[in-house]
């Protein structure tokens, strides 16, 4: 029995001997009784044979206590550290990989500047931008970009588009007269952001309430939107985001028609400090190819 070897254990310790008469007295008179009653009996035994180890005892325990308490208390610091750090690494990752991309937003275009004294730029842009270049100091270029199907006069003339989207991550290869070099798109990601399919967006607009909006042109808006949805066009949206301030605390569902525009516009939404934004990934086309509603 357990408390028959705590109690023997204590006396090797202490170098100090029980009566043999007394452990076989436990030994045989306890099977099966109630380990409580044991323990209480042990503790007796012990007083009557041994009153001034008592008091050492408890201490001893107590000391055993409080050491263990403190270990507790370290471990559970440092648990809380680590996983502070860790947190604080991922903000501090996601920051630095937001400061390594390249260009501004200007009327929600990605605008990279091209420097003609350095034959050799790479860019780094997100998933969805519509990118629009321009040369450092004025004047024209002529951007190829094969993969993406870019071949044409930047500042684009006039009945032109001004910018080129880039859909897709990948790294795509560019040449500009004598100047060439890669634009690597990557995915955009954040804490406070994330992407759903058209079904996954049908049961959070069912279950959550969010706040709908549709960042398409007022054309496509009026041509079918989801219902109770905001309209305002990503290329105004960097000027009017104060319209949306009085929902920085509910969630943002973001929608467009193929979930570049949208991207954009979630990008800018966490920059300005909303904290949970939600994209439809592949915007309407998806939406319509589910068979979910639209109204006019």
């Amino acid at each position: 029995m357990w408390q028959v070897a705590d109690l023997l254990f204590y006396c090797i310790v202490r170098r100090e001997e029980i009566g043999l008469n007394e452990i076989v007295w436990l030994q045989t008179n306890y099977q099966g009784v109630n380990y409580g009653k044991i323990r209480a009996d042990c503790w007796a035994l012990l007083y009557y044979t041994h009153p001034s180890s008592i008091h050492s005892l408890v201490l001893r325990y107590l000391m055993i206590y409080r050491a263990l308490t403190l270990l507790l208390l370290m471990t559970m610091t440092f648990a809380l550290g680590a996983c502070g750090s860790s947190s604080e690494g991922e903000a501090t990752s996601l920051q630095e990989e937001a400061s390594d991309i390249s260009g501004r937003i200007e009327g929600g275009l990605r605008v990279l500047s091209f420097d003609p004294g350095i034959t050799t730029q790479d860019f780094r842009i997100y998933r969805g931008d519509y990118v629009r270049p321009e040369i450092t100091g004025g004047g024209t270029i002529q951007l190829v970009i094969e993969d993406l199907q870019v071949d044409g006069a930047f500042p684009a003339p006039e009945g032109k588009k001004p910018y080129f989207k880039v859909p897709n991550t990948g790294s795509f290869s560019y040449k500009a007269g004598t100047l060439s070099g890669v634009i690597e798109a990557i995915d955009f990601v954040s804490v406070k952001y994330q992407e759903v399919s058209a079904k996954e967006a049908q049961d959070l607009i069912a279950n959550i309430d969010p706040v709908i909006l549709d960042v398409r042109s007022a054309r496509e808006h009026a041509a079918g939107h989801i219902e109770n949805s905001i309209l305002i066009p990503v290329q105004v949206l960097q000027g009017r985001l104060a319209e949306l301030d009085q929902y920085k605390d509910r969630t943002i569902f973001i929608y467009c028609r193929s979930g570049n525009r949208s991207t954009v516009a979630s990008r800018l939404l966490n920059e300005k400090g909303f904290t949970r934004i939600v994209n439809l990934r592949h915007g309407l086309n998806d939406w319509r190819k589910s068979g979910l509603e639209l109204v006019k």
